[in-house]
């Protein structure tokens, strides 16, 4: 019988802060920040986004997912190959517009307790490998947040972390190493559906989840990060900071931003607002457009100022 294992899964949209905030926890003893889990497959064979483990080693040489990889996989099968059917099944029954099925109906098809007996094993192997008793999961793909309450041997906590949209729209402007651009309009519609599934997990498990604004934990990354040890249950452990700074050490963390490969000295900026130069006008109307009225719910305020722009 495998031993008890805690996943925090953050849900929300992309650029909102979880690589900087899982790569903080996993600095914590017992913590490891495995990125985002869900393109461990296709990206390993070289038909994902990047094939880079966090350490900078190819996926298939890293020493922590090269030991993964093989899970599940019948024999004479080649990884390419295993790789299409896990994407396959995970395009089948818990991709984000998923979240609402899964939620209902739980392991209905044989696809996806397939894909729900693959996890367990490989959520249990990473944490026996690692030595971590809190996986931190940043995927952000809600179908397969909401699986996770029916994986044998883990305990979901879910973190709905929330960005300011038009933050969130200034970050997808820019290209950033293997990170492709979005406009604004793309990058708001995708922020509100993904975030009224975060929502959904959130109201079926209200007491194994917690909201956070990523403006809230850059005011005071400490003691937000202090609240999120409590929420994994892991409150004895103390927060990795000295004042407003983290030694950030080498990952192995699956895809997500490129910041992911930064290591040493990492200072948490405590403004995100970015955005007010850097989004054009028409972008910071279309992205206030389509937020609303989510916008407001997570507690984002227009604000005028002198030149009698909103915002």
């Amino acid at each position: 019988m495998t031993a008890p294992l805690t996943v925090l899964c953050v849900t929300g949209w992309c650029r909102s802060g979880s690589t900087i905030l899982g790569n903080v926890l996993g600095e914590v003893p017992g913590f490891f920040h495995v990125g985002e889990l869900h393109f461990l497959w296709m990206n390993a064979a070289g038909r994902g986004s990047n094939n880079r483990c966090g350490c900078g080693a190819e996926l298939t040489q890293c020493p922590v997912w090269s030991a993964i990889l093989p899970i599940g996989r019948p024999a004479g099968m080649s990884a390419g190959r295993y790789g299409a059917v896990v994407a396959g099944r995970q395009r089948a029954c818990v991709r984000t517009r998923h979240t609402w099925r899964v939620l209902r109906r739980g392991l209905d098809s044989p696809e996806i307790r397939a894909h729900a007996a693959l996890m367990t094993r490989v959520y249990h192997a990473v944490a026996e490998q690692a030595g971590a008793r809190v996986i931190v999961d940043t995927t952000k793909i809600m179908g397969e947040a909401a699986l996770l309450a029916h994986l044998d041997g883990v305990t979901p906590r879910y973190l709905h972390l929330v960005r300011d949209p038009r933050a969130v729209a200034q970050s997808w402007s820019r290209l950033k190493d293997y990170a492709y651009v979005m406009p604004a309009w793309t990058s708001t519609a995708y922020w509100s559906g993904f975030n009224l599934a975060a929502e959904a997990i959130s109201r079926r498990y209200r007491d194994r989840s917690m909201l956070l604004r990523y403006e809230d934990f850059i005011a005071d990354p400490a003691a937000v990060t202090g609240a999120l040890l409590r929420f994994c249950g892991a409150g004895d452990e103390e927060a990795p900071f000295t004042g407003r700074t983290v030694e950030l050490h080498v990952n192995h963390t699956v895809t997500g931003n490129p910041d992911r490969f930064l290591t040493g000295p990492t200072e948490i900026r405590g403004r995100d607002d970015q955005w007010r130069a850097g989004l054009p006008g028409h972008a910071k109307i279309a992205t206030l457009a389509l937020s609303w009225p989510l916008f407001g719910r997570y507690g984002y305020r227009y604000r005028a100022t002198s030149d009698g722009e909103r915002r």
